[in-house]
């Protein structure tokens, strides 16, 4: 019961808000330098238009990472692959409805095919109170298992700790970004391309934490 109230704290004071994203671009943010730590997995993820900027082209890799923006990113297909890809909400006869799965994603936001997507693929799930709180700073532990179930890393969920195996497995890969110092730390944008580069390359002579070093520790 302690990790479950220590993994959820911080929810109470993050934001929720939502703003569209602008095209992909093809010339470099103009705020990640060749120097930056994570300069080459954004890099990698921005040729490969999966990430996206700000209207003024910089990339702010501290701003956190929000759960709409996230399924954005794990649903593109370059990561996900299969068949609902073309167009969920079709696909699912759900031209008609006014929410999409979830009470708080309404149908015509501009997320609404990559949470139908993620949901269909059994990716996500929403809150206790049926929401999915799009506009909620995610967690890492919540990314890591919504990660490995995305690149298939077959973790089996065992024990009372649900989030142990996913972080263990992405420690073993050396996936996980010395930056990310508790298990309810909220992701920012730079650690989140950084752990998809780390797994789509398979980069693992980078500097990793794992769930020893992250075990009991909550922000």
């Amino acid at each position: 019961m302690i990790s479950a109230i220590a993994l959820v704290s911080l929810f109470a004071l993050a934001g929720n808000t939502l703003a569209a994203p602008v095209p992909f671009t093809q010339e470099p943010f103009t705020d990640i330098s060749q120097s930056h730590p994570y300069y080459d997995a954004i890099e990698y993820l921005r040729q490969n238009n999966i990430v996206r900027g700000y209207e003024d082209g910089s990339f702010k890799p501290d701003n956190r990472i929000n759960r709409a923006e996230f399924v954005t990113m794990i649903t593109n297909p370059f990561f996900l692959q299969g068949e609902k890809m073309h167009d969920c909400i079709a696909e699912n006869n759900m031209q008609e409805d006014e929410y999409i799965f979830f009470p708080d994603v309404r149908r015509g936001a501009w997320y609404e095919q990559e949470v139908c997507i993620a949901k269909v693929k059994d990716l996500v799930n929403g809150y206790l109170d049926g929401t999915f709180k799009p506009g909620r700073p995610i967690i890492f532990a919540e990314a890591a298992k919504i990660v490995s179930n995305t690149f298939v890393l077959n973790v089996r969920e065992e024990g009372e700790i649900w989030y142990e195996p996913y972080v263990t497995e992405l420690g073993d890969r050396n996936a996980i970004p010395t930056s990310i110092r508790a298990l309810n730390g909220l992701l920012t944008r730079g650690e989140m391309a950084e752990i998809l580069f780390r797994l789509k390359t398979q980069n693992n002579d980078k500097a990793s934490t794992n769930y020893a070093n992250l075990q009991g520790k909550f922000e």
